[in-house]
């Protein structure tokens, strides 16, 4: 950013020599009158001090400050055995000018502040990497981004994880809304009429971002906008999130421990991208969900704590790796009306309890597909007599 008045530039010395028989014990601080002309060769001691204001116009950001903890170059103030004929120029200002928009902050202690801020939610290492994502966005939020967010704004760590997500999944090919693109981007839901991201603008108006009355994000959805990368663990600090979709992209990597902190969570889409890997458990802290939409990655292993999700009205997780029986405590989902689950290595009987939710027995449950199919010399994977669907191998 830059300092609030551009201090001016001089191109003679601050003060104009005396004539002197001999050097004077001090220098002055006031310049001595000009009474006559000067000798030629200056006095031992300058008559007065150097003048205080920068000899150039400091940059926006010096460049030894970019990264917090930078070294820094001190600028004295003692005169020096003899004047120069012209004061030399320095890459650095003798003084840093406080900022505009953060009162009482320097250019070196906002970044030195917004560091540690960022240091105590998140990996250290990743963030002072230039080529991480956690890296990239810090070093755009305290250099490059034109809101120039100070220390002590509240919304500071959550501009800062989605500008990771969006270095995480490649923000820079996303087909609508990337930082290149238009200020207003979006002409479709969940779009339409937002802004592109890393704009100036606040985060809440980023394309695919909603928030609540008091500006934390609730909502982050993308579906088909060529999202590729992998899923940001620093997704967990936006704890007011209740939708998250990433749908029909190029995702992959596993789905991180920290979505268990997102116990607001009621609707989580990742379907049609190349994640693999378990489900964590602390995916099965999210009680509160609604909807879980997974179908169509590579995930594997089991899903024994399924009936923890008793507020569960959709679930879709065919068409992976999955494998096991499938638990008794599925009948907890007495909300459940959608239940996909065939193209995977499930294997057993379906539960009773499970057939007990089915619309024809009298519960909600009107759609549940497995893998049923009578297979010729194999059999079905799933024992089903209660299926809506039953689909072979």
């Amino acid at each position: 950013s830059e300092p609030s008045s551009t201090p001016s530039i001089s191109r003679e010395p601050s003060g104009v020599p005396t004539v002197s028989v001999q050097p004077s014990v001090s220098p002055s601080l006031v310049p001595t009158p000009f009474e006559q002309e000067t000798t030629s060769a200056p006095t031992a001691v300058p008559t007065s001090f150097p003048s205080i204001l920068p000899s150039s116009s400091p940059s926006a950001v010096p460049s030894a400050l970019r990264i917090a903890g930078a070294e820094t170059t001190t600028t004295t103030f003692s005169p020096t055995d003899s004047p120069s004929g012209l004061p030399s120029l320095s890459s650095q200002p003798s003084s840093f000018p406080t900022l505009e928009n953060c009162p009482g902050f320097t250019v070196a202690e906002r970044i030195a502040e917004i560091y540690g801020i960022l240091n105590a939610v998140g990996d250290r290492s990743l963030i002072r990497d230039l080529n991480s994502p956690q890296g990239k966005a810090a070093d755009w939020l305290v250099n490059q981004d034109f809101q120039q967010v100070c220390p002590g704004d509240e919304k500071l760590v959550q501009r800062w994880v989605l500008a990771v997500m969006y270095f995480a999944t490649n923000g820079d090919g996303w087909e609508k809304c990337s930082a290149a693109g238009t200020d207003r981007c979006g002409s479709e839901s969940p779009f339409r009429n937002k802004r592109r991201f890393l704009s100036s603008s606040n985060e809440c108006q980023w394309a695919g971002i909603s928030c609540n009355n008091e500006g934390c994000v609730t909502e982050v959805e993308f579906e088909e906008n060529n999202l590729v990368g992998f899923l940001p663990t620093e997704m967990g600090l936006l704890t007011d999130l209740a939708v998250w979709g990433m749908e029909r992209g190029g995702l992959n990597g596993t789905i991180p421990t920290q979505v268990g902190s997102l116990t607001n969570l009621v609707f989580l889409d990742f379907d049609f991208n190349d994640l693999s890997g378990t489900l964590p458990t602390e995916l099965y802290q999210l009680t509160r969900l609604t909807q879980l939409d997974l179908n169509n990655n590579q995930l594997s292993g089991t899903v024994e704590q399924l009936g923890v999700f008793q507020e569960l009205e959709f679930l879709q997780l065919h068409s992976n790796l999955f494998n096991g029986t499938l638990p008794e405590g599925m009948g907890n989902l007495s909300l459940l009306r959608t239940c996909t689950i065939h193209d995977t290595l499930f294997s057993g009987t379906m539960p009773t309890s499970v057939c007990a939710l089915r619309s024809i027995n009298g519960g909600v449950l009107g759609s549940l597909i497995a893998e049923c199919d009578d297979i010729p010399d194999v059999g079905p994977q799933i024992t089903c007599t209660c299926c809506s669907d039953c689909r072979g191998l």
